[in-house]
């Protein structure tokens, strides 16, 4: 276990300033790990988490999901992570969130149907509150 990261509130009384941003070009994974990360965000504090391209214009509250053009401009020790054939990382830089995912597939193997595998995750990282 690492040092735990900055404290993250992505709601509060009912509304976000956070959105979700994916590359411009997302790989099938990263697409549905932002919409299914959009969703249960969603229905665990009833707030709407849009996705949003990384072509868009940033703002200081993202959750970056993925190679986003973010990410390759941030400083986040977590995403220089080997991650092995499947693995997850999380940082965080000021009030951005950033997950970076590693598949099977991205590595030219055969997905098991399964986006990450648990005992890749890196362990350091944000807590996060949704109050």
């Amino acid at each position: 276990m690492g040092t735990p990261g900055p404290e993250l509130t992505l709601t509060r009384d009912g509304l976000t300033d956070y959105v979700v941003v994916i590359p411009a070009r997302p790989t099938p994974q990263e697409q549905k790990a932002a919409g299914d990360l959009a969703r249960w965000l969603g229905e665990m504090t009833h707030v709407e988490f849009k996705v949003v391209p990384d072509t868009a214009d940033p703002i200081p509250t993202e959750i970056s999901v993925g190679r986003t053009s973010r990410l390759n401009s941030a400083r986040v020790p977590q995403a220089e992570e080997d991650l092995g054939a499947e693995g997850l990382a999380i940082g965080a830089q000021g009030e951005r969130l950033f997950l970076e995912l590693k598949t099977e597939r991205e590595n030219g193997g055969k997905s098991r149907g399964r986006p990450l595998h648990p005992g890749r995750a890196h362990r350091t990282g944000p807590v996060i509150m949704l109050v």
